[in-house]
């Protein structure tokens, strides 16, 4: 009972908490308080001004708790236990002293190297916002001071991810009481510059995308979305054929194309993250705007480098570059049949098992091709690991519109695909943390890994399970001396062993677990996790 108050308490605003220990004051009921949140919460009106605030993020992922299984479940694969440690990029030594480079962006008294810093830790990190422009274009006009592909929103906007994503695991900060500014003021500049220029360039569309994925890492998921469809709209403008910026030249037009593609896949990567896939009215959701015909051509420059345009030809880590642009373009392009699978299937037209196989095929050879090219190429790094789990969670969208359905004699069964994606979700997000730890992920890793579990909630409800989890207990030196080195979790030796460096868990705690981890330096995880209780 205290655990659900707990939880209550975690999500709510700071007047509906002040509301409930009013209450505890006066000594109502435990019991009463939480029937009483439910019901408000159940009347509350939805696009109230509380969709803006933290405690509506993941809410349209509950819906996720109604799919039924259909089959018993399968066994995960063993974990991954080697790890390494991804640091982030060293400080630049003149940081804080030199001011031959001052920067002229952001007038906050930094240096350019300080700045870079910065940006590095993002393409560290987290690459999916340099998936939305030309990282090393950027950076050449953030150097020369050209306007071409940079602007001080643009930078603004960056900089404020990065703080967020390197310093802060609370609210979002003007000023820390170490004297680093924090994200907060870089937003309410990049936001200032924006609003100032009514017509923006196209930096400063880029800077708005940037901003949506600042949004989702502060936990405002309908401002995220908001930013979002923002940016797809202005950056439509431009994009038109008979738009005069379009003779700027080569470079630029590729530029142009790259982030056109990013907007419209960043839209529908939060419709398909935040659950709202699902809900949005179904012609909102098939008005079909093809990427694949301005995307394919810019992926042409996957072959180590030769024969590729400027706008994707880094000056210093080629191959690695080349490899993580290679890499956005397969994600949007998986975003965009995902999406447009959905719409289908949620339509009352009937897809055939014919045309379901071949959607199934076809990801299945997309998934084939990720994996060599990442493999030779681009090593592991959270990117390609975000990636794979990407991956798995496009497929676990895209098939629940099926679950119950008749597909005939096919041997596709939806709910089956859906129940091992959703644990490969979960076990691949493990590896990310046995590589990297989850402290800096992807404003988007919550929603995978909250998903994954509503799924295994959903089965738990129903009598069921997805497989238990083997996870390795992290013990110190001393206690490692104590365990014997050959333990593993056989159910053969029943209560012979004493002790055993392995834990057994529910998929659905496993995944509470993962946002547990990542709500210490990420609060909407915590969120996250509250959705995943037993209600």
């Amino acid at each position: 009972m205290y655990e659900k108050l707990h939880g209550l308490l975690q999500v709510a605003n700071e007047a509906d908490a002040k509301r409930v220990f009013e209450k505890v004051r006066r000594g109502v009921d435990i019991g009463s308080i939480l029937v009483q949140s439910k019901e408000t919460s159940a009347t509350t009106p939805p696009g109230t001004a509380s969709d803006d605030s933290p405690s509506s993020c993941f809410q349209q992922l509950r819906s996720w708790k109604h799919c039924r299984p259909t089959s018993r479940s399968n066994r995960l694969a063993p974990d991954t236990d080697q790890s390494t440690i991804l640091t982030l990029p060293p400080r630049p030594l003149d940081a804080y002293v030199s001011h031959w480079h001052q920067d002229r962006w952001t007038q906050v008294g930094w240096t350019k190297a300080h700045i870079h810093h910065l940006i590095d830790a993002i393409f560290s990190w987290d690459y999916l916002p340099f998936s939305l422009l030309s990282h090393d274009l950027f950076l050449q006009s953030f150097y020369s001071d050209s306007s071409q592909f940079c602007s001080s929103a643009l930078v603004c906007a960056i900089l404020a991810l990065a703080c967020r994503l390197v310093n802060e695991d609370k609210d979002e900060l003007e000023v820390f009481p170490s004297g680093w500014i924090g994200s907060k003021t870089f937003f309410d500049q990049a936001n200032a510059k924006l609003h100032k220029h009514r017509s923006k360039v196209l930096p400063d569309i880029q800077a708005i995308g940037v901003l949506s994925l600042y949004h989702l890492r502060c936990g405002q998921e309908a401002k995220a979305q908001e930013y979002a469809e923002n940016f797809m709209a202005n950056i439509k403008e431009y994009h038109d054929p008979d738009s005069s910026v379009r003779n700027k030249g080569e470079q630029y037009e590729r530029v142009l194309d790259i982030t056109y593609c990013g907007a419209v896949s960043l839209s529908r990567m939060l419709l398909l993250t935040t659950g709202r896939v699902f809900t949005i009215q179904l012609s909102t959701a098939q008005a079909h705007v093809s990427i694949l015909n301005t995307l394919h051509p810019i992926m042409q420059t996957r072959n180590g480098g030769r024969g590729s345009s400027p706008a994707l030809t880094p000056g210093g880590r080629n191959l690695q570059m080349l490899g993580m642009q290679f890499i956005s373009g397969k994600i949007f392009e998986l975003t965009e049949w995902v999406y447009n699978f959905i719409a289908l299937a949620r339509s009352s037209i009937r897809s055939g098992s014919g045309n379901v196989r071949a959607f199934y095929k076809k990801c299945l050879d997309w998934y084939k091709e990720l994996f060599a090219y990442a493999e030779s190429d681009c090593g592991r790094t959270p990117f390609v690991l975000f990636a794979h789990i990407y991956y798995h969670y496009c497929l676990l969208c895209a098939f629940r519109p099926l679950i119950g359905r008749d597909m005939g004699s096919t041997d596709i069964r939806p709910f089956t695909i859906c129940r091992e994606t959703a644990q490969s979700v979960l076990a691949l997000t493990q590896s990310y943390d046995d590589l990297f730890t989850l402290r800096r992920v992807s404003g988007l890793m919550p929603y995978f890994v909250c998903t994954a579990g509503m799924l295994g909630l959903s089965m738990e409800t129903e009598g069921r399970s997805m497989s238990s989890v083997h996870l390795r207990l992290q013990h110190t030196a001393q206690e490692d001396e104590m365990i014997p080195m050959q333990q593993s979790p056989s159910p053969d030796e029943g209560n012979v062993r004493t002790a055993s460096p392995y834990i057994t868990m529910s998929a659905t705690d496993h995944a509470r677990l993962l946002l547990t981890k990542m709500g210490s330096a990420h609060p909407a995880a915590n969120i996250a996790r509250n959705q995943l209780q037993v209600t």
